[in-house]
């Protein structure tokens, strides 16, 4: 190890220093640069004396202990290397044992009776989903996207914005859109959940944890039914016709089969000129470990909104089939923007992304 000598200069190597520091820091002013500079010297050379120090007891042990603390140094770089891979490369985005329990939940369960499963998921605690806070890219997307979703309140008709999230929980993004003005409607098939997003509606801390924009607040309301059926819809004014509706760990959780009815599902209940937020998650996991949640790709997203209602075509990994020349159908939305998410939850991090649809 070479050691650095922090020796006695001459007054006019020492001055010639302090001017350079003093030249090239706009913050060393009223003199302080050499004082600074000569307890950092210090600071060093007592640095160094125990490094050396250190050094020398090493010497004096066996050259079979060094050679084993180095075998041992070498194996644990070795198992935080093999860790870190093995974080980058897996896509389970769930727990083993949360991963057991979902997939044995939906083996074997008809999609008819798939509300049941996610209730008593809910009553017995497994809601690996649930992350007691909102999407922050969803949090982003509403602030760096105005230009595309324009505000919460239509200027023409000085009326606020509906919202509807499907699948949406204890709600926590209902309560952001409500926080920035939009009124929001959140659904779930799960009464467990329903009832728990209502005790979150009541929490007298919740303008604290949900702060309004300069829109105010929307209204809020989380209820219970089938996406897929209109009986909701009594619960929200009695029509579709929603300016903005949000998809995030809705589409996954799904049974491939109902993906063709969720993307002509989505087409009906969107308004016009609305806007379909979808946060695409999971990406990158292989679709054929199945789910929920289940492995999704933006080729997919594509393929069944563009021709909402039809079925696609998978490969024999499970992976939907390039049909890019196809035609929009009638009722199709087509995607306007998407874009990497900066900030998401931890599963999907450095691979979630967020795409804008409209109708074609």
């Amino acid at each position: 190890m070479e050691l650095v000598n922090f020796g006695k200069r001459s007054d006019h190597e020492q001055r010639g220093r302090c001017r350079c520091r003093q030249a090239s820091s706009p913050d060393d002013v009223d003199g302080t640069t050499h004082t600074s500079f000569t307890h950092r010297r210090e600071h060093l050379r007592g640095i160094s004396v125990q490094v050396t120090s250190i050094l020398g007891k090493y010497k004096k042990r066996s050259s079979r202990t060094l050679d084993a603390r180095a075998q041992g140094t070498s194996i644990l770089q070795h198992n935080i290397r093999r860790s870190i891979t093995a974080m980058s490369n897996d896509t389970s985005v769930l727990s083993p044992d949360d991963r057991q329990k979902l997939s044995a939940k939906f083996k074997d369960l008809p999609a008819n009776e798939h509300g049941k499963g996610w209730n008593e998921l809910w009553k017995q605690g497994t809601t690996p989903w649930d992350r007691d806070m909102p999407s922050l890219a969803l949090v982003d997307t509403l602030k760096n996207k105005s230009a595309i979703l324009g505000t919460a309140v239509d200027k023409s008709t000085e009326s606020r914005k509906r919202v509807l999230v499907p699948g949406c929980g204890k709600g926590y993004d209902v309560l952001l859109f409500a926080s920035q003005g939009y009124d929001a409607f959140g659904l779930d098939v799960a009464p467990e959940a329903v009832e728990r997003a209502n005790v979150l509606m009541k929490d007298p801390k919740l303008a604290e944890k949900y702060p309004s924009s300069s829109n105010d607040r929307g209204d809020t309301k989380v209820f219970l039914g089938d996406f897929f059926k209109s009986d909701f819809l009594a619960q929200t004014g009695g029509k579709g016709d929603f300016d903005v509706i949000y998809d995030y760990t809705f589409l996954c959780a799904l049974p491939p089969s109902l993906r063709p009815s969720w993307a002509k599902r989505m087409g009906e209940l969107l308004a016009p000129s609305g806007h379909l937020v979808c946060l695409e998650f999971p990406l990158g996991k292989e679709p054929k470990t199945g789910g929920p949640p289940h492995g999704l790709s933006p080729e997919l997203y594509e393929q069944l909104l563009k021709r909402p209602g039809q079925e696609v075509e998978y490969d024999d990994d499970g992976y939907v089939v390039d049909g890019r020349d196809s035609e929009t159908s009638s009722g199709g939305l087509v995607r306007i923007d998407r874009w990497k998410a900066k900030r998401t939850h931890a599963p999907g991090q450095g691979k979630d992304h967020v795409s804008i649809w409209m109708h074609a």
